[in-house]
């Protein structure tokens, strides 16, 4: 039976920043040493690589079982739990303590407190040029900002997240019992985007061509799982597309096993983070990334209707 292969950051911190980054790095050729405190599935490997997918050979039977099992405990379904509607009017008017700058937040990796507008790119003192959603402004004002009101972490209630339409998307979840506001995620400048409760997507489209993934986040708000994929355009006339598949990554230490050093030998690429991307089958690609599609689709429709203007949440104009 082929071993279960995952890889995990024993750093979990470089899991939700620098992941994709790092990946984006490698696609275009870069090599650079492999980031201190990340858990490698081959320690005599320290740089990252990528070759000429037409050079790679397609994973064999034997080693896409290995990928297919790993891909088989992935949910990428999609859903936007709303949460215990008896207490929607209770969340709302206390967020809008939040958002009125009457309480601080907490930002629980610094444990710093801030009021809203004194945080990250709500600071206008800081001199930010500010892309506003709906307009552009010199202050802050909570009516100028998109608002997604759901269950984002499962719990039953809700949390809101606050964007400005294009650098940044914050999410806030409110301890009823502490009476606290606490920064439970956040989403700087990037391809990423919110896809359910515990999902953030990762779209990065060019024409039919494009680069795709999913984060799972646990309770907290930390990734616990990071998963990409990778289809690529025909080059020349009576070419093809070709399809990759990245190993799932997982912050679980328990949760790892090395690659056989001939598997590794098939890679297409090989990460900053350490993963690796093999070359399938359209057949192949179809299978493992199905489901994800399907949701992919779903996503649009399913964020509208947690979308909101402040009016719209408030009712205030």
């Amino acid at each position: 039976m082929a071993p279960k292969v995952f890889l995990i950051f024993s750093n979990k911190s470089l899991l939700a920043v620098a992941i994709f980054a790092a990946t984006l790095l490698s696609f275009a050729g870069c090599q650079a040493p492999a980031e201190q405190g990340v858990s490698s599935i081959s320690a005599a490997e320290e740089v990252s690589w990528t070759r000429d997918i037409d050079d790679v050979p397609f994973v064999n039977d034997e080693y896409f079982e290995i990928i297919r099992e790993a891909y088989s405990s992935i949910d990428f379904s999609l859903e936007f739990l709303k949460g215990d509607e008896e207490l929607r009017g209770f969340y709302k008017e206390n967020y809008l303590r939040l958002l009125s700058c009457e309480v601080t937040l907490i930002d629980k990796d610094t444990q710093e407190e801030f009021y809203l507008n004194e945080f990250g790119f709500m600071d206008f003192t800081k001199g930010w040029e500010q892309p506003i959603y709906g307009g552009s402004a010199d202050t802050y004002d909570p009516a100028n900002y998109l608002y997604y009101f759901y269950d984002i972490d499962g719990d039953g209630s809700q949390e809101i997240c606050i964007s400005d339409g294009t650098r940044f998307v914050y999410v806030f979840k409110y301890d009823c019992d502490l009476d606290r506001f606490f920064l439970w995620h956040e989403l700087g400048p990037s391809w990423f985007s919110l896809f359910g409760t515990k999902k953030l997507l990762y779209y990065r489209p060019r024409g039919p061509e494009g680069n795709y993934g999913l984060q799972l986040l646990n309770q907290e708000g930390v990734v616990e799982l990071n998963v990409s994929f990778k289809r690529l355009s025909p080059r020349f006339e009576n070419d093809h597309f070709k399809f990759s598949i990245m190993l799932p990554e997982y912050t679980d230490e328990s949760i790892i096993v090395s690659l056989p050093e001939s598997m590794i030998e098939m890679a297409y690429i090989k990460t900053l983070t350490g993963n690796y991307f093999f070359k399938v089958t359209e057949a192949q690609w179809d299978e493992l990334t199905g489901e994800f599609f399907m949701s992919l689709e779903q996503s649009k429709d399913n964020l509208k209707e947690v979308t909101f203007t402040f009016e719209e949440l408030f009712g205030i104009a």
